[in-house]
């Protein structure tokens, strides 16, 4: 069988459309030969479309009746004005995009649950990892014998490992830039393990045995008037300024 827009091969199978269309007669599916386009919804108005190498999900109820696809698979563009080369593809959810694994969707309402990232234009973007937690790694690796990369590990345990309660932050150096426009004329409190650990250092009874009253000292507060200061350089700070990484000549008093 054979038509200027229509040939069926009888013996092949083979179906060949030049021209036309091709949809069911309740008009839910729908086949634009011409112009390469398929749709497929239903009574309400779910469904799918693809064209122009864009594929689209559109979902009609009670709560929802825009006519934009809640979701989009679309060819992504690597500059941000647009005139960039089309390398990629690009998922986009209208009001807000979900991709998470297993039965569970993530949640962080109380605690962490499931496994996955929500991105919402009124809650915010959500990296949620169960349990086990979630890892940032990226950046040039550092070390001198075993070399690793930049990590920033939440819900990590002891010893780096997953499943714990602790945040750690591993670089060749951590800065906080902010800190150094917020001051503060208090004491140092602040004790860094040896581990790395971060804690505030404090003086209570809690932390002492044995107090009793110190006899015999009530001369020392003339002896630290007389104290004779001292002027000296720190070597990992002489080290930073060299390299660039100090602005200010390193100088301490004691």
């Amino acid at each position: 069988m054979k038509g200027p827009n229509l040939s069926l091969n009888l013996m092949t199978g083979a179906v060949d459309f030049r021209h036309g269309h091709i949809q069911s007669t309740s008009g839910n599916f729908h086949i634009d030969i011409d112009n390469g386009t398929i749709e497929a919804f239903n009574g309400i108005g779910d469904g799918v479309g693809i064209h122009n190498g864009v594929f689209e999900l559109t979902s009609k109820n009670l709560f929802d009746n825009n006519q934009k696809p809640y979701f989009k698979i679309d060819n992504y563009i690597t500059s941000t004005t647009g005139a960039g080369s089309y390398h990629g593809a690009s998922l986009q959810g209208r009001d807000a995009l979900e991709i998470y694994v297993g039965d569970t969707e993530p949640s962080d309402l109380i605690t962490a649950s499931g496994y996955g990232i929500l991105i919402d234009k009124t809650f915010g973007t959500r990296i949620i990892g169960g349990n086990t937690g979630v890892t940032l790694t990226a950046g040039t690796a550092y070390g001198d014998v075993v070399k690793s990369s930049p990590q920033i590990a939440i819900g990590a345990g002891q010893r780096g490992l997953t499943g714990g309660s602790e945040i750690h932050i591993n670089a060749s150096y951590t800065r906080i830039t902010s800190a150094t426009n917020r001051t503060t004329s208090s004491s140092p409190n602040l004790y860094v393990g040896s581990d790395g650990t971060l804690l505030r250092s404090t003086s209570a009874s809690k932390y002492k045995t044995a107090i009793v009253d110190a006899h015999g000292m009530e001369n020392y507060g003339e002896k630290l008037i007389n104290i004779s200061p001292k002027l000296w350089v720190d070597k990992a700070e002489k080290a930073r300024f060299k390299e660039g990484r100090m602005m200010v000549m390193p100088c301490t008093m004691d």
